[in-house]
């Protein structure tokens, strides 16, 4: 069973396990093709953090394709109606499992997006 209508950068994803981790609110800054996060002192703000693991069953390579693309170190819209914001996907957590049995059939990955 996956979740409800869930978007990242007008993405339809399919996920099948969704961990919301609510941490200490970072600034953030692109070094190269990294983001980094700094924690300040006193700040009491949070954000969220989520981690998913998802399958694409339709249009496997354009959907790969585009989640590659959104790796960019840049916020886009997630939207699943309760985290609803802008996120990046978090350095090195979109993780594809290239599986020689689910070739053309399925395509299953992780990632962890984090709030702006």
């Amino acid at each position: 069973m996956a979740y409800g209508n869930i978007t990242y950068n007008g993405i339809a994803l399919e996920v099948k396990n969704l961990t919301p981790i609510k941490k200490q609110k970072t600034k953030k800054s692109v070094v190269g093709k990294t983001i980094t996060q700094a924690r300040i002192l006193g700040m009491s703000a949070q954000q969220w953090e989520l981690k998913m693991t998802c399958v694409v069953t339709t249009d496997i390579d354009a959907t790969r394709t585009l989640l590659e693309a959104s790796d960019d170190c840049q916020s886009h819209s997630f939207v699943d109606g309760i985290h609803d914001g802008d996120f990046f996907i978090s350095n090195g957590s979109l993780q594809f499992e290239d599986n020689a049995d689910d070739v053309q059939n399925i395509l299953r990955y992780t990632m962890a997006l984090v709030e702006e």
